[in-house]
């Protein structure tokens, strides 16, 4: 269920307030729970128009509540006295954040452009770990002619607690500083500039990387190669991880991955008025790349953070086809080849995917919409006493359709099919997901 509430058009600002729920009872056979979850979220936001000047803000909040049912069961028993019981893999996630911001719109060359976030967030789990979060940027840009200068100022501040007393709590602070110029002429545009920042915790560390890109209209509108040069520190947070691999252990070790550099060039542009292209390669090497690893600990059912030196080599291709009010489709495939320094191979991230989605408009009133995606096999691991034992993940195919009808503009009725080859496959390793699942339901406006 969803529900969502906006002011109306205004000269004076704007303002929203929504909320959603969606949980379910499981679909998932032979475990503890079933694979049940729930998710409740609200959110609520505004912004003010001060002449030259908008000043706006969010505010979210959410809970998600979900079992660690990927257990291994020759390590539990079901029945009895020492049965494994529910709240034993319960695991309860409560995240607050929010942002406020102050951007300017001058025109012209007179007046500096200007913008300032704040950000907080604090995410805690039923076990009682903590982190707090606050960041702030400011970023300005001033034209000259064709040239634009800008800067970029940063302070981002992340403490963990630990629930764990085992475990020393963390406090990482990352100062950035990122000056800028661009420039354009009728076919060429260049960004060049420099990306410092500090890393402060138990220690300081300095970092220097380049920061520009490139691109040229070989054939203007049609043919527009590109290539680039960055890097940066990439902050690991336990918000991410927590929504990006849910089963995570309730005291994870968090550090902050450091693109040592990334180099990238591509081609994008249009066959048609109606089809577009886009090609890239990429070459990156990464310090303190974050993966994910079974725990040993019984009964195995959590996933530890670990890090590794990993160099990457990336290719990808998409290609779109538009038609205004009427069909959009996308074609994508992306290959990695990873290559670890201490892992045999990276852990559950695809050397290959690909993926086909459509969009079908039927005279202003039936929508249909088709997702496929493929993901080739992957590799999981668990941390062993004599060593680290790796399984294969296989491949899979999902494929998703959806159908709306839009009865007026303010009342509609839709259902969505997902899963429809009801493959089981594993996420991560034993924690398999869903399988066909059809819901339908309506919307209405007032």
């Amino acid at each position: 269920g969803e529900l969502y509430f906006n002011s109306l058009r205004s000269r004076n600002g704007a303002f929203g307030l929504g909320l959603q729920h969606h949980s379910s009872a499981g679909g998932i056979k032979n475990v503890l729970s079933n694979g049940a979850f729930s998710s409740n979220a609200a959110q609520l936001w505004g912004k003010t128009f001060l002449g030259k000047h908008v000043l706006g803000g969010q505010f979210d909040y959410t809970r998600d509540k979900q079992y660690y049912y990927g257990y291994r069961p020759s390590m539990v028993t079901l029945e009895g006295a020492n049965a494994l019981q529910l709240g034993q893999i319960e695991q309860v996630y409560d995240r607050f954040s929010g942002e406020i911001n102050l951007q300017s719109f001058f025109d012209g060359t007179k007046k500096l452009n200007h913008r300032e976030d704040l950000f907080y967030h604090r995410i805690t789990n039923i076990q009682g770990t903590a982190e707090q979060r606050i960041a702030g940027t400011a970023d300005f840009s001033k034209k000259f002619g064709n040239e634009t200068v800008s800067i970029k100022i940063g302070v981002d501040n992340t403490a963990i607690s630990y629930a764990d007393a085992s475990k020393t709590d963390w406090n990482n602070t990352i100062v950035t500083f990122n000056p800028k110029v661009t420039t354009s002429s009728e076919k060429f545009s260049v960004n060049a500039g420099m990306l410092l920042q500090t890393q402060i915790d138990t220690n300081s560390r300095f970092y220097f990387f380049p920061d520009a890109e490139a691109s040229y209209q070989l054939v203007p509108g049609i043919l527009v190669p590109y290539a680039g040069i960055s890097g940066g520190v990439n902050r690991n947070s336990f918000q991410a991880l927590s929504l990006a691999a849910p089963f995570v252990n309730a005291n994870p070790n968090l550090r902050n991955t450091v693109d040592k550099y990334k180099i990238y060039a591509g081609v994008r542009g249009n066959f048609s008025s109606h089809i577009s292209f886009h090609l890239a390669v990429e070459q990156r090497l990464s310090d303190q790349f974050m993966m994910m690893l079974t725990d040993s600990a019984a009964p195995e059912n959590t996933l530890s953070a670990v890090y590794d030196r990993v160099a990457q080599t990336a290719a990808k291709a998409e290609l779109a086809y538009h038609k205004i009010k009427k069909l959009d489709l996308g074609v994508s495939v992306a290959y990695v080849l990873y290559k670890p320094s201490q892992f045999g191979q990276v852990l559950n991230l695809p050397a290959f995917q690909g993926g086909l989605t459509a969009k079908y408009n039927l005279v202003d009133k039936f929508y249909i919409t088709a997702e496929w995606s493929y993901v080739d096999k992957r590799f999981g691991a668990i941390q062993r006493a004599n060593g680290v034992e790796s399984v294969v993940l296989g491949a899979y195919n999902d494929i998703n359709l959806g159908f709306e009808y839009r009865y007026t503009k303010r009342l509609s009725a839709f259902l969505q099919c997902n899963n429809l080859l009801n493959r089981n496959y594993e996420r991560f390793y034993r924690y398999n997901v869903q399988g066909f699942a059809i819901f339908g339901g309506f919307t209405f406006a007032l």
